[in-house]
């Protein structure tokens, strides 16, 4: 069984824009030494992340740089809110820059990135880049995450109370996203304690009442437990709290009813709902960092990662830590 998780992986995030151009490249660079990857591999990431904040910082509203080590790669997603780019053909021309940037434009994305995804809209543009081997952008899920960070001049250094685990059988998925109670340290280590209990395999239910045990009397939190069967389609779900459970697509949407209360020794009476998660259409788990309210029509062929951006991107609260995880079964055919 193969597991990932919140805590297994270098990952940082930017709001650039806010933060000094100095402070953007030493955090990228910084991610960039700890992921202890390949040195060719290191200084791709740095280069195409690099433009991508400058990009950000000179054309867009609202930017945001995410980088994470995933694999033997890093995936890098740059996420803004307009105004879009008009000329995508020309943006992706080498040595076309429109105020100078590092003379590359977006063209260095192709030359230094292994694959590139980008979507772009008067609403703003969202780009992910792969530099490594083919890594999770093929994958049937991802995640968007981001910590609170009041204090803080990027979330490198910002402890979040929301976190995630995802577990991988060849019959099924597993997946825990719990949200601990409040922001900082103490979130941070409620939430790490759910994530560290030896919650997989097993029904959601169990899931969960290993997540309390491991939580036990710190300051708790609120949490989901999936288990979908890569076979049948069939989802099985349990929600203790504010956390969103819901599947969106062209023709079945369905959203989780959740149980009041929270993880930890006072568990509430737990409750599983069982559901399919049709062709063409994506599982969506977040905590109250994104609005519940949010729904984002997008074409089947974005990948699951694109998806949690557009979410992240419509709904993220600027008070709370943020956290979507997006599954879409088959999502590379």
């Amino acid at each position: 069984m193969e597991t990932l998780s919140s805590l297994d992986k270098p990952r940082g995030w930017i709001s650039v824009g806010t933060t000094g151009s100095a402070t953007v490249r030493r955090c990228i660079r910084s991610l960039a030494i700890d992921g202890r990857l390949p040195d060719a591999t290191r200084d791709r990431a740095i280069l195409v992340a690099t433009e991508l904040a400058t990009n950000l910082e000179r054309h867009a509203t609202g930017g945001e740089l995410f980088i994470a080590v995933a694999g033997e790669g890093y995936d890098i997603l740059s996420i803004d809110r307009g105004p879009g780019i008009e000329d995508m053909e020309k943006a992706l021309t080498a040595g076309y820059s429109t105020a100078g940037g590092l003379g590359e434009g977006l063209g260095v994305l192709q030359r230094q990135s292994d694959s590139v995804e980008i979507r772009t809209s008067s609403e703003g543009t969202i780009i992910r880049a792969r530099v490594g081997p083919a890594g999770r952008e093929d994958a049937d899920w991802a995640v968007v995450e981001r910590a609170y960070p009041r204090g803080y001049e990027t979330g490198w250094s910002c402890p979040s109370g929301d976190g995630w685990k995802v577990a991988e059988t060849p019959d099924h998925y597993y997946v825990l996203l719990v949200d601990a109670l409040g922001h900082g340290g103490r979130a941070a280590a409620s939430a790490r304690a759910a994530l560290e209990a030896r919650v997989f395999p097993g029904s959601p239910e169990e899931i969960l009442r290993a997540a309390a045990a491991g939580i036990g009397t710190t300051r708790g939190a609120v949490g989901a437990a999936l288990r979908i069967d890569r076979q049948s389609w069939m989802v099985e779900a349990s929600i203790v709290g504010n956390i969103a459970v819901r599947v969106e697509g062209p023709t079945h949407p369905h959203r989780v009813a959740a149980r009041d209360g929270i993880l930890g020794p006072r568990l509430p009476t737990l409750r599983t709902e069982t559901f399919p998660l049709p062709r063409r259409h994506t599982l969506l788990v977040h905590s109250d960092g994104i609005s519940a309210r949010r729904r984002v029509p997008v074409p089947a062929t974005v990948t699951p990662l694109l998806h949690a951006a557009l979410l992240y991107r419509a709904g993220a609260r600027s008070t709370d830590d943020a956290c979507v995880l997006a599954l879409r079964l088959g999502a590379e055919q």
